[in-house]
């Protein structure tokens, strides 16, 4: 199973070798040479110029791509990434080491807000008092804009309106949970200005944060 681990700035996908896959074989009398080996069911080939041992890795950079490192050099630059769930009402995986610098953002992001808020005429609440949930919203935005940067402002909240759609609510002039109703769930292009205005400070801030 190819797996992806992280060697700063890139990531690589790659294979530890267990010396449970099925088929190994080398094609050649020498090294540097071509290897064969079945993994997740299919046939890959890559090339090696030492022996392959348990312990190693298979790296992958494509299709056409792949090739041998022994253990020691793989583990002095590369570590496994682990990735978790850090959205709300929708499952939000990113990579762990990442979260508390998804989560500074995040309150940054709401401090700006905050004061653009002032500009007409709301008030809101710092980040330590405002919920959790409240904060995992923000959080899933910037994690949103991080995994996707080319997505439009809109593409956050046109996702959670077909959440909610799907799930039995409705427009409606009111929030209502007994009759399933939400005055957000139009288009993003039907929010207030000031309203959609929020989803672009933050793909700003996470434009040019992680992307310039």
């Amino acid at each position: 199973m190819f797996k992806t681990y992280q060697n700063k700035p890139t990531t690589r996908k790659a294979h530890l070798i267990t010396g449970e896959e099925k088929n190994m074989t080398m094609v050649g009398d020498d090294y540097p040479c071509q290897h064969d080996v079945e993994i997740d069911g299919g046939l890959v080939s890559f090339n090696a110029s030492e022996p392959v041992n348990i312990g190693d890795y298979i790296i992958k950079l494509s299709d056409d791509d792949i090739y041998h490192c022994n253990a020691k050099v793989f583990n002095a630059g590369y570590s496994e990434l682990n990735f978790v769930d850090i959205g709300d009402d929708e499952e939000t995986f990113v990579p762990e080491s990442a979260v508390d610098q998804i989560t500074a953002l995040a309150r940054c992001a709401h401090g700006v807000l905050m004061q653009y808020s002032l500009a007409y005429g709301q008030q809101l609440k710092p980040w330590d008092e405002i919920c959790e949930k409240e904060q995992k919203h923000i959080i899933g935005r910037i994690a949103h804009f991080m995994t996707y940067p080319e997505a439009e402002a809109s593409a956050p909240h046109e996702a959670w309106r077909m959440r909610i759609l799907l799930s039995g609510w409705s427009l409606g002039p009111k929030l209502s949970a007994e009759r399933k109703t939400r005055p957000d769930l139009c288009y993003f292009s039907q929010l207030p200005p000031e309203q959609q205005a929020c989803d672009f400070i933050i793909k700003g801030l996470v434009h040019e944060t992680f992307h310039n």
